[in-house]
This record gives C-alpha cells, structure tokens and sequence, in this order.
C-alpha cells in the first residue's frame, strides 16, 4: 500500500521553508558579521587611502567601486568557504547532497 503525501513523515521541501530554514541558520551564524566587517574594513581602507593619495576628488567614487571589485572575489571566497564548513560541520552537507530536491536547497543559499 502506498504511502500518501498527507501521511508522509517527513515534510516536503519547498523554497519557502528552505529560505525559513536559511534565514534561521543565518541569524545564528557569523557570517553577517563577517559580511558588514569585511564591508567596513574595505570602505575604511579605502576612505584612508584617498585621504592622502592624490587623486582627483571626482575620480573617488570610481575608484572606491574598484577597489571594492578588486576584493570582491576575495571576500566571496572567504564567505563561501565558511559557508561550506559550516554544512560540513552541520550535517556533513547532507542539506545538499541528500535532499532529493537539491536545486530547491541551493536557490535558498543563493537567494
């Protein structure tokens, strides 16, 4: 006899509770931390630096989005990488390679 969606244990997957699911996990985690360090740290740095390079005053803005580009790969990377260790350490990233709608857990992380 199979087994109906009503009475199935385990509750499907939908991309509404997997972003519950990410934002619950998020509120406990670093990252958003990390996030608002790393942006700080780069917008400080920079403010210091055009502070006493000479730089046309106009070009600041540009330059700033620059160097904000130039770090952008590296704090992505750093970002990421905590991310992954943290599944690892949750669950051995099962939420990703077990769940039989994986596209559903991943759009989650993304958005």
């Amino acid at each position: 006899m199979a087994m109906t969606r009503l009475s199935d244990p385990t509750p499907r997957m939908t991309l509404p509770r997997a972003l519950l699911s990410e934002a619950l996990r998020l509120a406990r985690s670093p990252l958003t931390a990390v996030h608002l360090v790393c942006g700080l740290a780069a917008g400080l740095a920079c403010g210091e630096y055009f502070s006493v390079a000479r730089w046309d005053p106009a070009l600041g803005a540009d330059a700033y989005a620059q160097f904000l580009g130039a770090l952008m790969p590296l704090m992505s990377a750093i970002v990421c990488g905590l991310a992954v260790d943290e599944e690892r350490a949750a669950g051995r990233l099962a939420n990703l390679t077990a769940a039989p709608s994986r596209g559903r857990a991943v759009a989650a992380k993304l958005l």
